[in-house]
Parts: structure tokens; sequence; C-alpha cells
């Protein structure tokens, strides 16, 4: 009946001034205003009690209520310096304790972690007999698990839950869940996966209306996902969703689920997911930016993994449209234009690729960097701007130790980078520089795939192909011939994938017109043959036909 009492005291301020006790009764009438909801009604009785210079005993008492008022009204400094004044006029006084924890509790709030630390040590060193005891050790363990020492902050929990185990009246049902979900959070953050999980595990089956459950259940998530149990994450996960349906973890749960859906290549699972984080981080919150941004980024990756590059292009672009200045802002960048230059947009694609490259420190990886510098010396090559595009790609090689490549972890993307390069090489007319990168690609690709046991890439048929391009033009027909059989032929002829499909019909269809340049009618008729019969959806058949009905005229 805290408004009675206060309207009560008052009167006796008003009335009875000059009442011995006139002084008790306002000190009483400050805890009245707190427990009301008035702070500031609380701290404008301290200090005008404190301004009638009151007897110590009263002043270490007003000093003290002043702080607590203070610090429900928000003002961290002013309460920091009551407490500690309340210490100084009488530091043996019961209250000292008390002062010291809700001081650390002013010190944390303004980011002042040490400082807040060091109150906590103290009531824990030199008070441990006082009821602040327990509330310092989840105070210190909280603040050390938050600043990066989750062993220290888990030894403050434990030392709670030993008391809890010895029966200490001080460790209450919430103190108690408290430092289960303490422990829970350290163990987790140091590694000890198992213990996490049986301490959330715990404390959802011994306090479920915990009132962070919602919490613990994204934290448990977290610890099985880590563990491996994949299933028992989107199970716990799931379960917030069920039981929280309006938690601000809704989002975070998703995004979640979504990363371990998409680690597992579970593309169309990861897609729902992050279509879910979108549908439940309202987009107008600050505190749900970072996971909007972080979902829309992933889920145009997923359109990635699929090669569905008009959806990639168009989630991409939602991201930076909401995100410009976000963290994932410089990848999606690079990302889009990538998919923009496979759409063949390449005007659009070296507008979003040069804004990329331009803050190039930004970007995630080198292997990044590489990627948005192949597109865009690729954007140049296809309009035929030759020495841009070279000037591109030998820049961004030239920063590499090992420019060759050949020893990069990021090998394929460096692969990209110099078929580029030779590319802008034949189209200037450095034939032979450029028939000399074309081939140490190819033999590359060759040894890479033996030494990796995955077999050739793609990159070294087209390399190879290449070459036979360049020894055609530059006339060498008969060692045209064999670079170009090496392509048909070369990758396990009919057996090769589907990827390799495109280069084998050009090759054998290049081979065809090399033998007719050299007269021999039979092996040109010969291979146009083969070219419409194993690859009937390729280009080149019509052409092939054509050459097959006047070849077959001649050869009558």
């Amino acid at each position: 009946r805290s408004k009675e009492a206060v309207a009560l005291l008052e009167r006796i301020d008003r009335e009875h001034a000059t009442w011995p006790r006139h002084a008790e009764a306002m000190l009483l009438a400050i805890r009245a205003r707190r427990e009301a909801g008035d702070a500031a009604g609380a701290s404008e009785i301290a200090t005008h009690l404190l301004a009638t210079a009151p007897a110590v005993a009263i002043a270490e008492r007003a000093w003290f209520r002043l702080g607590q008022a203070r610090q429900d009204t928000g003002d961290e400094p002013g309460a920091i310096e009551a407490f500690g004044e309340a210490r100084r006029i009488a530091p043996q006084s019961p209250r000292v304790a008390a002062g010291l924890l809700a001081e650390g509790w002013c010190h944390d709030a303004q980011g002042a972690r040490d400082r807040a630390v060091a109150c906590w040590s103290e009531v824990i060193d030199l008070h441990a007999d006082s009821a602040a005891f327990v509330p310092a050790l989840l105070a210190r363990g909280d603040a050390r698990q938050r600043t990066g020492a989750p062993a220290e902050g888990l030894a403050d929990a434990e030392r709670v839950l030993g008391l809890a185990a010895g029966s200490d009246a001080r460790v209450d049902a919430e103190a108690l869940a408290e430092a289960r979900f303490l422990a829970g959070l350290c163990q987790a953050a140091s590694g000890q996966t198992a213990a996490a999980i049986d301490s959330f595990s715990t404390l959802l089956t011994t306090t479920p209306d915990f009132p962070a459950a919602d919490r613990v259940l994204l934290e448990l998530g977290l610890a099985r996902s880590a563990a491996g149990d994949m299933a028992a994450a989107e199970a716990a996960f799931g379960e917030l969703r069920r039981r929280f349906p309006r938690s601000p973890r809704q989002a975070e749960a998703w995004l979640e689920t979504g990363e371990m859906r998409f680690a597992a290549a579970d593309w169309t699972g990861a897609e729902e997911a992050y279509a879910n984080v979108l549908a439940t981080a309202p987009a107008d919150a600050v505190a749900a930016a970072a996971v909007r941004e972080q979902a829309q980024h992933k889920l145009a990756w997923t359109h990635v993994m699929r090669q569905e590059h008009e959806a990639a292009a168009r989630c991409f672009g939602d991201q930076l449209g909401e995100h410009p200045d976000g963290v994932c802002a410089a990848d999606g960048g690079a990302m889009l234009g990538d998919a923009l230059c496979r759409l063949g947009r390449y005007e659009e694609a070296e507008e979003v690729l040069g804004r990329a490259l331009a803050a190039t420190a930004e970007i995630s990886s080198p292997d990044l960097v590489g990627l948005a510098t192949v597109r865009a010396a690729e954007c140049a090559a296809k309009q035929e701007r030759w020495e841009e595009s070279l000037g591109l790609v030998d820049r961004w090689l030239g920063t590499m130790p090992g420019a060759d490549g050949r020893e990069q972890a990021r090998a394929a993307t460096v692969a990209q980078g110099r078929f580029a390069r030779a590319w802008a090489m034949q189209n200037l007319g450095r034939l032979d520089d450029a028939l000399a990168e074309f081939r140490v690609l190819a033999d590359d690709g060759l040894r890479g795939g033996e030494e990796g046991g995955r077999g050739p890439g793609e990159m070294a048929a087209r390399a190879r192909l290449m070459e036979g391009e360049i020894l055609f033009e530059q006339g060498h027909h008969k060692e045209a011939i064999a670079s170009f059989f090496k392509v048909a032929y070369g990758f396990g002829e009919t057996e090769a994938p589907a990827s390799f499909h495109p280069w084998q019909a050009q090759a054998t269809y290049e081979a065809a017109r090399c033998f007719e340049v050299l007269g021999k009618t039979d092996q040109a008729h010969g291979l146009y043959a083969e070219l419409v019969e194993r690859y009937p959806g390729a280009p080149y058949v019509a052409a092939a036909r054509k050459r097959i009905d006047a070849l077959g005229n001649a050869l009558k």
C-alpha cells in the first residue's frame, strides 16, 4: 500500500517537521516513493533530507536511498556518486555490500565492465556472508562471459551451484535457474558442448517458466548443432517457435536452421528457412537489421548454388537495397555483379562490379575479390575492350604470391583469371602469348585433376580447345587437330559429364574444318556425322549437316 504510505509520510513532513524522528520518516518516504514507482519523487525527498545536514547514520541511509532512486531513473553516474558517498560516510554499514552490487550494475550499464567486475569482486571477497554475495557472483560471471572469459564466468556459476547443493538459503529458485543458464552459456563458449546441452536441458526441465526460456531454447539448439546433432537442433528451434510465437528470437532460430540446411546442401530447405527469417524479423527494427541482411544474403546464395541466376540477382539486389552499407554489402555487390554477368547484362554488371572493386578491403575473401575481377574483365571483353580486360586480370594476378596461380588454394578463380587474360591476348593479336597461357592452363588442369583424384576440370577442356583455335588461326592445322582431338576424346569421350559436351561438340566441329582445309574430305565428313550423332542439340549441328551434304556430293 505504497501510495497510502506516501500520503501519510508527507503529512508527517508537513505537520511534524520538528518531530525527533522526522528524518527517519523521510527515509521511509523515500522508500515508499520508490515502491510506488515515483523514483524522481524519491530522489527529490532524499536530496532535500541531505540538505538539512542530518546525523551520520541518517546521512548514510539517505545517500544509499538516493543512489537507488537515481539508479531507477537511469542516472548511473549520479547513483555511483551516491553509493560511493554512503560508503565513505559509513564503511562498515550493513548496506555496503548492497551498494557495491548496485554500483557494479551502474558501471556495467555504462559499458565500464572492468569497474563493474571490481565492485562485484569486492562484494565476493569481503562480504561473502551478505545477501549480495550470490547476485554478485551471478553478475560477475555474466560480465565475464560477455567479455570473452567463459572459464572465469563458469567458475562463478559453479560456486552458486555449489551453494545450492549445500542448501544455502540465499540461492533461491530464481538464482539457481540463472546459475544454470550462465553455466550453459560459459560451457558452450568454452567448447564444452555436451555439458552445455545438459545445463540448458536441465534448466528447461526444472524451470519451464524461466523468463528467458526462448533464449535457452535458442542456445540449446546452437549447442546441439555444434555437437553435430542437426535433428535435435531443429527440434529445439522448432520448440522455440511453437512455444514463443512472438519471441524476437524467432528470426534467429530460423536463421540458424537455414545455416544448418545450407551446410547440408539442402538448398530448398535453406531457402524456406531464410524466407521465414524475413517474415519474422521486422524490417523497421534496428536490432533485426543484421539478421535480415544475413538472411537476404544467404537466401540469394541458395539460388547461386542452384544456378538460378535471375533469382540470385533479384535477392542480392533486395539485400543491397535494404542494407546498402551493411556488413555483407561488399560481398553482395560482388555476387550481384557475378549474377548479372552470367545473365548477359554486362553493362549493369560492370557498374555493380566497379563499385565492389572500389572497396576491395570490405570484400570478405580474396577468392571473392578474384571472382569480381574476373567477371569485370569478362564484361569488358564482351564489349571488346580487350586492353581493359587484360589490365584488370593482370593487376589482380600480380597481387598474389606465385602469380602463375599453380600453388594457390583459390586455383579455380585464378584459372578463370588466367583464361580471361589469354582470351584478351588472343583478341589483341598476341597469339603466341595466348597460346602459351592456354597450354599451361590445360596442362595444369589435367595435373590438378590427377593429383586431386577428381578427374580433369572443365577449364582444362576449354583451354585445350582455345589452344586448337589459335593453332588453326596460325595455319598449323595438323597441330590444331591434335588439340581438338584431346578435347573431343581425352575427357572420357561419351562418358564425360554433360558440362563438357559443348566443348567436345565444338572441338569435333573444328577438327572437321581442319581436315577440310587439309583436303581430307573423308575424315571431315566422318567427324561432321559423328557430331550430329553424338551431340544433336549442339549449336554446330545445323552447320555440320550442311557440310555433310556438301562433302557427300563431292565424294560421289
